[in-house]
């Protein structure tokens, strides 16, 4: 409020009109929006053996809000920015995953701080055909995204099924430089390139994303086919992505170091009025990554049941597979569903249940139960 106060001041005495003050503060603030959404949820687990390890029955609390602010900077020119905060726990089996249970909970090492997660600017030519964004953001921001799959404070909860998981451990938010093109109504492509800390574990060295940014990269690219068949939207995206910095290879019998890169895939798909259906698949060196292969898959239904027509049930799997270079491993595989009940456009509550096979590819694993209730605020 005194921002405010102090700006129609500001424009009082620059017009010597307070009619004329008003009614540009009105357009300034036309240029201005703000959102949000929170998750309060708490997240069980039942008892494991993984990896030699004997997980008891866990349970866990924890918040996860984004505030999101958008400001038309010029025409066709915009500066986003979203602030986050986290105050949680993390279940003990989780850290013995190759995808974790809770993507909420993702980045532990930040809890209860407020991070500027994302601080970009976006300039359009050519009526929107042509994009340059510069600033900070992870790859994701233009990589990767899904109609049904993408966001895990309304959507799934499992990291298996908001995105690709190797993927999304090896994207950070740092110095970012993306540029885009619509090459038809239907068509789009975007390279991004993003500057990392090295973080995959047995890379050769690391550092700050903001030193050396040049220095083994994250650098991708995407197109993207969006057709549309009467009321029916879809959205089939082919992406590629290297992430350049030397990792350890994972075979004993080849010593050294490679670099990261995969291929991938994330569909969505409506293919009824009220649901549709997503995959994903990717591929991922496997001279250096445990899961060369990676698959996930799911159907969304809105409105099944009479007077709750805005409700949401989903229901997805994913598998990971194993690397033939390490002994004694199974592939990883996911199954999850919730039930999103939505009382209004601000609040809503989603029960959610995953059922993991073989977690930490260990196949002498006892399958884990995971659970999880989450109330969710968005403004």
């Amino acid at each position: 409020m005194r921002k405010l106060t102090a700006s129609v001041f500001v424009l009082f005495l620059l017009t010597g009109n307070p009619a004329s003050a008003d009614e540009v503060l009105s357009k300034v603030l036309d240029r201005i929006s703000v959102g949000g959404e929170s998750a309060f949820y708490i997240q069980g687990s039942s008892s494991a053996n993984i990896n030699g390890r004997r997980f008891g029955a866990d349970n866990i609390g924890g918040i996860s809000a984004a505030l999101n602010l958008s400001v038309e900077v010029a025409e066709q020119g915009c500066a986003k920015v979203q602030l986050k905060y986290m105050d949680n726990g993390t279940l003990e089996p989780d850290s013995e995953l190759l995808a974790s249970a809770n993507e909420i909970n993702a980045g532990p090492d930040n809890r209860n701080q407020v991070l500027v997660k994302k601080a970009y600017y976006t300039q359009e030519f050519f009526s929107g055909r042509f994009f340059l964004a510069a600033g900070k953001a992870d790859p994701e921001t233009w990589m990767d995204g899904n109609a049904y799959a993408g966001d895990q404070y309304v959507q799934f909860i499992g990291q298996a099924l908001v995105d690709n998981p190797v993927f999304d451990l090896e994207d950070e938010n740092g110095p970012a430089l993306a540029a885009g093109v619509r090459l038809a109504d239907e068509w789009s492509l975007a390279v991004v390139g993003v500057s990392t800390s090295h973080p995959w574990p047995g890379a050769r060295s690391t550092k700050s994303e903001w030193e050396d940014v040049l220095s083994g990269p994250f650098v991708g690219a995407q197109v993207t086919f969006s057709p549309k068949q009467g009321d029916l939207a879809g959205n089939y995206r082919l992406y590629a992505w290297s992430a350049s910095y030397d990792h350890a290879n994972l075979d004993p019998a080849k010593p050294g170091f490679s670099p990261g890169w995969g291929l991938g895939i994330s569909l969505d798909q409506e293919i009824f009025r009220n649901g549709g259906a997503f995959v994903r698949a990717g591929y991922q060196n496997e001279e250096v990554y445990a899961c060369p292969w990676f698959v996930s898959g799911g159907l969304s239904f809105t409105g099944l049941f009479p007077g709750r027509e805005n409700d949401i049930w989903a229901l997805g799997a994913a598998w990971l597979s194993h690397n033939g270079s390490l002994p004694d491993r199974d592939a990883e595989t996911h199954l999850e569903t919730y039930y999103r009940v939505i009382f209004n456009q601000h609040i809503s509550l989603s029960p959610d249940v995953q059922y993991i096979l073989n977690p930490g590819q260990d196949p002498n694993a006892g399958d884990l139960w995971v659970w999880m209730l989450r109330l969710e605020l968005a403004f």
